[in-house]
C-alpha cells in the first residue's frame, strides 16, 4: 500500500507544481474494487478551489459496455434518459436508454460530411415544434474550428439526421463549443496554437443559417484565458461548471472550470479513479456524469458531499 501512496503523492505534488497556487492536498482514500464495479474515492486530489465541496471526492462505477462498431466511439449527449452516442466519421449515433442501460434505436446520416465528432451537445431549441429532439450540436474535428448543428427527424419507426447549420469561428486554428442549457449560452474554448480562450455568446440562431462568428467582436459576452488540453475531447456543462475531458488513454483527465469565476478547479487523471481507455463522451444525466471511452466502456461518475 505504501508505494501506491508514494507515487499518488507525487503525482499530486507535480500536478499542483504545475498549476501553482495555494492548493491543498488531503489524504487519499480508496476502497475495494472488482472487474465490474470501481469503487474509488479520492479526497481533495488536486484540488485547485476548495469552497466548491461537492467536486472534492468522485465516486466512479462501471455502467456498460456498448458492442463494437465499424468506427470507434467518439462525444457524446444525454436528452431526458437518453444518450446519444457518436461515432468518428460521423457515420451513424446510437441511442441508449440510461434507464436500464439498453440500446433503443440508431440514427443513420447519409450526405453528411464524415467528420471527427469530437465533441456533442444538444442546444435548448427545437428547428420544428414536431421534432423528437432539439438541435444536436457536433464539432468538425477535421475543420478544427467548426461545429456542425444536426436536425433528427422521425418517419414512422426510423430516425436520421439533417445538418441545418455549420457555425465558423474566428480568428482561432481549433474549437470546441458547448451549451450551458440551464442558461441557454454556448461557451467556446479556443486557442491559436497552444494558448485557450474560453468565450461566451449567446447560442446562434438557426434561422439565420451557417454563421461565421468572430470570438473577438462585440457578440462574445465574456472572454477569459483557460489552459489549453493537450488534445481536447468532449465537453459538458452544469451548474455553471464546464466539465472537459482531455487526453489519450494513458494521459486521460478531466478538468473543471468555473464558468462564473472564470478559473480551473479540479485536474484528475482517470486512471487514478479507475477508468481505463481514451476518455472521449462526457455528459450531465440526473446527479452524475456519464462518459464514454473509445471502445465503447461507460461508466458512471458522481461526486460526494
Amino acid at each position: 500500500m505504501r508505494p501506491l501512496l508514494l507515487t499518488l503523492l507525487v503525482l499530486l505534488v507535480t500536478r499542483l507544481t504545475a498549476f501553482g497556487g495555494n492548493a491543498l492536498t488531503d489524504s487519499l482514500e480508496i476502497k475495494g474494487s472488482t472487474p465490474d464495479s470501481v469503487g474509488y474515492i479520492v479526497k481533495k486530489a488536486v484540488m485547485l478551489d476548495f469552497d466548491t465541496l461537492a467536486y472534492n471526492n468522485f465516486y466512479v462505477e462501471k455502467a456498460f459496455k456498448m458492442p463494437g462498431q465499424k468506427t470507434t466511439f467518439q462525444g457524446l449527449a444525454v436528452f431526458n434518459d437518453y444518450m446519444f452516442q457518436c461515432h468518428h466519421s460521423n457515420n451513424r449515433i446510437d441511442v441508449y436508454d440510461l434507464r436500464d442501460n439498453s440500446f433503443r434505436f440508431a440514427i443513420e446520416q447519409e450526405g453528411i460530411p464524415a467528420v471527427h465528432c469530437n465533441n456533442a451537445d444538444f442546444g435548448t431549441k427545437y428547428y420544428d415544434k414536431n421534432d423528437p429532439f432539439p438541435l444536436l450540436y457536433l464539432e468538425q474535428k477535421g475543420n478544427r474550428h467548426k461545429t456542425s448543428v444536426f436536425r433528427i427527424i422521425r418517419t414512422d419507426s426510423t430516425y436520421t439526421a439533417k445538418m441545418v447549420q455549420t457555425l465558423d469561428f474566428t480568428p482561432c486554428s481549433w474549437s470546441i463549443s458547448n451549451n450551458d442549457l440551464q442558461n441557454d449560452f454556448m461557451y467556446v474554448t479556443h486557442g491559436k496554437g497552444k494558448g485557450g480562450t474560453i468565450t461566451k455568446i449567446k447560442i446562434p440562431s438557426v434561422k439565420k443559417g451557417d454563421q461565421t462568428i468572430n470570438l473577438e467582436s462585440s457578440k462574445a459576452l465574456t472572454t477569459f484565458d483557460v489552459s489549453s488540453p493537450k488534445v481536447a475531447q468532449d465537453g459538458t456543462i452544469h451548474n455553471d461548471k464546464l466539465f472537459q475531458l482531455k487526453g489519450y488513454s494513458k494521459e486521460g483527465e478531466i478538468k473543471i472550470v468555473d464558468l462564473k469565476k472564470q478559473r480551473t478547479l479540479f485536474i484528475a487523471q482517470f486512471n487514478r479513479l479507475g477508468m481505463h481507455g481514451e476518455p472521449e463522451g462526457i455528459a450531465w444525466y440526473k446527479d452524475h456524469l456519464v462518459v464514454s471511452t473509445v471502445s465503447g466502456q461507460v461508466y458512471n461518475v458522481y461526486f460526494v458531499e
